[in-house]
This record gives structure tokens, C-alpha cells and sequence, in this order.
């Protein structure tokens, strides 16, 4: 546990470099925290716009279902397909074509500890995309009255699901994906999602 933290504690620091001045450890800190910001400042006003429009549509009945259950239905398929798309390509730069996992393997580390490290830093760089699926699942228990417990486990059950299946399908994709297609496919995912959280804020009912 404690060779993990400091592996966690390198990753963060964005590299292993010693860093003595004061001007570079602010630098330091702001780039540990910047998925921190990145994720709260994506994620509030998406709870504001997703909690009114679930609670809009709530009532509305379409085929025996309402509106907000088949809108969190909806969205939580294209989240998903986001979500594969932004974390096969960087599950391939993070651990099959990666030279900072070559160099810790040789070190006296746990294969599992680099894993869950190297899981830990992708989740950070994909920020935006989880925020997608943990913020939008307990807004919409709470708009409609659902058990927000149960709905905060669901969503984390669910990128728990996505997540593996990510890092399986990175296995075999690995084999002909190179980095430098790995990076442009979870770039472009990433404009996708910003397009389509923006796209949303214009089309969903307030």
C-alpha cells in the first residue's frame, strides 16, 4: 500500500523530477488538482441543467414511460459509448505502449499496485467523461424520488462495468493501435463529449 501511494503521489506530481523551488511546487499542486477543478466546474452545472429537466419531464408519460427515465436511458448508452471510446485509446497509451510501465515493472513493485495506479491516472485524464455518468445517474434519482444511495452505487457499478470492459477490449486493440491514433481517437472523443454536454444545455427543457 505504501509503494502505491507513492506511486500515486509520482503520477500526480506529473513527474519524477525533483522540484525545489516554490514557484514549481504551486505548479505542482494545481496539476494534482486540476481534474479536481476540471470535474466540479463540468459537473455542477450539469447536475443544475439534468435536475430540472428530470424534474420537468418526470410526469410525462410516453408508452407507459416517462420522459426522464428514457432521457437517463439515452444518456447513459451515448455516456457509455463515450466512455469506451475515451478509455480503450487511453488504456493503450497507459499501460501497452507506455515506457513508464516498462520502467516499473523492473521495479520491486506489485503488478497489481501499477495497474491500479495506471487506472487511477486514466480515470483523472478522462475526468470529464466520468463526470458524465456519476453526476447525471443521483440528479436523476433526485428529481424523480428515487433511492439516491442505490443510485450513487449504481453509478459507480457502472463505470466499475465500463472501465473493465475498456481496459479488456485495450488488450486486444493494443496489438495495432499505436499511441500517437490511441491519442487522437481520445482527443477527439473528448471534444465529442464537451459538444454533446453543450448540445444538451441547448436542447433539454429548463
Amino acid at each position: 500500500m505504501k509503494k502505491f501511494l507513492i506511486l500515486l503521489k509520482y503520477g500526480l506530481s506529473g513527474s519524477s523530477a525533483a522540484h525545489t523551488d516554490s514557484r514549481r511546487k504551486r505548479g505542482k499542486v494545481s496539476a494534482a488538482l486540476m481534474p479536481i477543478i476540471a470535474s466540479t466546474a463540468f459537473g455542477i452545472p450539469m447536475i443544475l441543467l439534468f435536475g430540472r429537466s428530470f424534474y420537468l419531464l418526470k410526469d410525462v408519460q410516453i408508452a407507459g414511460t416517462d420522459l426522464a427515465t428514457f432521457l437517463i436511458s439515452m444518456w447513459s448508452t451515448v455516456v457509455g459509448v463515450l466512455f469506451l471510446g475515451a478509455f480503450v485509446p487511453s488504456f493503450v497509451t497507459s499501460f501497452l505502449r507506455n515506457e513508464e510501465v516498462l520502467m516499473l515493472l523492473t521495479l520491486p513493485v506489485k503488478k497489481s499496485a501499477i495497474v491500479l495506479y495506471q487506472m487511477i491516472l486514466t480515470l483523472m485524464m478522462q475526468s470529464i467523461t466520468v463526470v458524465m455518468y456519476l453526476f447525471t445517474i443521483p440528479t436523476y434519482a433526485v428529481a424523480t424520488g428515487k433511492n439516491f444511495l442505490l443510485s450513487i452505487i449504481s453509478a459507480l457499478l457502472a463505470v466499475l462495468l465500463v472501465l473493465c470492459i475498456s481496459l479488456i477490449l485495450s488488450i486486444f486493440l493494443g496489438k495495432w493501435m499505436n499511441r500517437s491514433l490511441a491519442r487522437r481517437i481520445s482527443m477527439i472523443v473528448y471534444i465529442i463529449a464537451i459538444v454533446l454536454f453543450l448540445a444538451a444545455s441547448q436542447l433539454l427543457p429548463r
